[in-house]
Protein backbone atom coordinates (compact mmCIF):
# COMPACT_ATOMS: atom_id res chain seq x y z
CA UNK A 1 0.00 0.00 0.00
CA UNK A 2 1.48 3.30 -0.90
CA UNK A 3 1.80 6.10 2.06
CA UNK A 4 0.45 9.41 0.09
CA UNK A 5 1.67 10.81 3.96
CA UNK A 6 -0.84 13.24 6.35
CA UNK A 7 -0.89 16.54 3.52
CA UNK A 8 -2.20 14.48 0.62
CA UNK A 9 -4.50 11.62 2.43
CA UNK A 10 -7.91 12.38 1.82
CA UNK A 11 -8.69 9.15 3.82
CA UNK A 12 -10.65 8.99 7.36
CA UNK A 13 -9.41 5.50 7.75
CA UNK A 14 -6.83 3.72 7.25
CA UNK A 15 -7.24 0.91 4.06
CA UNK A 16 -5.93 -2.47 3.56
CA UNK A 17 -6.01 -4.56 0.42
CA UNK A 18 -7.19 -8.12 1.60
CA UNK A 19 -8.69 -9.75 -1.77
CA UNK A 20 -11.10 -12.13 -0.06
CA UNK A 21 -14.21 -13.16 -1.62
CA UNK A 22 -17.38 -12.24 -0.10
CA UNK A 23 -21.44 -12.19 -1.18
CA UNK A 24 -23.66 -9.38 -1.89
CA UNK A 25 -27.54 -9.36 -1.51
CA UNK A 26 -29.80 -7.20 -3.50
CA UNK A 27 -33.02 -7.92 -2.97
CA UNK A 28 -33.61 -11.51 -3.36
CA UNK A 29 -30.49 -11.69 -5.71
CA UNK A 30 -27.38 -12.98 -4.39
CA UNK A 31 -24.00 -11.52 -6.23
CA UNK A 32 -20.27 -13.23 -5.51
CA UNK A 33 -17.76 -10.26 -5.07
CA UNK A 34 -14.19 -9.49 -3.99
CA UNK A 35 -12.96 -6.69 -1.65
CA UNK A 36 -10.36 -5.39 -2.93
CA UNK A 37 -9.94 -2.55 -0.50
CA UNK A 38 -11.65 -2.11 3.23
CA UNK A 39 -10.94 0.35 5.79
CA UNK A 40 -13.57 1.46 9.19
CA UNK A 41 -15.85 2.83 6.92
CA UNK A 42 -16.72 0.96 3.81
CA UNK A 43 -15.10 -1.30 1.17
CA UNK A 44 -14.47 -1.24 -2.46
CA UNK A 45 -15.52 -4.62 -4.61
CA UNK A 46 -14.48 -5.86 -7.28
CA UNK A 47 -18.45 -7.43 -8.73
CA UNK A 48 -20.04 -7.84 -12.01
CA UNK A 49 -23.40 -6.95 -10.05
CA UNK A 50 -25.64 -4.53 -11.77
CA UNK A 51 -25.49 -1.98 -8.55
CA UNK A 52 -26.35 1.65 -8.81
CA UNK A 53 -25.14 4.78 -6.13
CA UNK A 54 -27.76 4.41 -3.40
CA UNK A 55 -28.46 1.22 -3.89
CA UNK A 56 -28.86 -0.53 -0.38
CA UNK A 57 -26.99 -4.32 0.05
CA UNK A 58 -26.07 -6.49 2.55
CA UNK A 59 -22.40 -8.01 2.66
CA UNK A 60 -22.16 -11.40 3.68
CA UNK A 61 -18.50 -12.30 4.71
CA UNK A 62 -16.91 -15.17 6.99
CA UNK A 63 -20.79 -15.82 8.17
CA UNK A 64 -21.22 -12.10 9.22
CA UNK A 65 -23.48 -9.33 7.82
CA UNK A 66 -23.88 -6.17 7.92
CA UNK A 67 -25.72 -3.45 5.71
CA UNK A 68 -24.17 -0.57 2.92
CA UNK A 69 -24.92 1.82 0.61
CA UNK A 70 -23.68 2.08 -3.05
CA UNK A 71 -21.66 5.71 -3.25
CA UNK A 72 -19.79 4.38 -6.45
CA UNK A 73 -19.80 3.04 -9.49
CA UNK A 74 -16.62 1.40 -11.51
CA UNK A 75 -18.03 0.30 -15.06
CA UNK A 76 -15.16 -0.98 -17.00
CA UNK A 77 -15.42 -2.39 -20.76
CA UNK A 78 -15.04 -5.93 -21.14
CA UNK A 79 -11.96 -6.15 -23.30
CA UNK A 80 -10.03 -3.59 -20.01
CA UNK A 81 -11.40 -5.98 -17.59
CA UNK A 82 -8.11 -7.72 -17.22
CA UNK A 83 -6.30 -4.77 -16.21
CA UNK A 84 -8.80 -3.02 -14.30
CA UNK A 85 -11.82 -4.62 -12.79
CA UNK A 86 -15.39 -3.14 -12.36
CA UNK A 87 -17.15 -2.76 -9.30
CA UNK A 88 -18.20 -0.55 -6.70
CA UNK A 89 -18.03 1.43 -4.04
CA UNK A 90 -19.68 1.13 -0.26
CA UNK A 91 -20.18 2.56 2.69
CA UNK A 92 -21.06 0.80 5.66
CA UNK A 93 -24.47 2.00 8.00
CA UNK A 94 -24.42 2.57 11.14
CA UNK A 95 -27.49 0.32 11.78
CA UNK A 96 -29.84 -1.99 9.77
CA UNK A 97 -32.36 -0.47 7.19
CA UNK A 98 -35.18 -1.20 9.75
CA UNK A 99 -33.49 0.38 12.84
Amino acid sequence: MRDLGPSLERRQSMRRQPKVACELFLGAGRHEATILDASRGGLFLATEAPLRPSALVRVRLKGAERFAVVVHERNIPALLRALLPSGVGLRWLRSSPAG
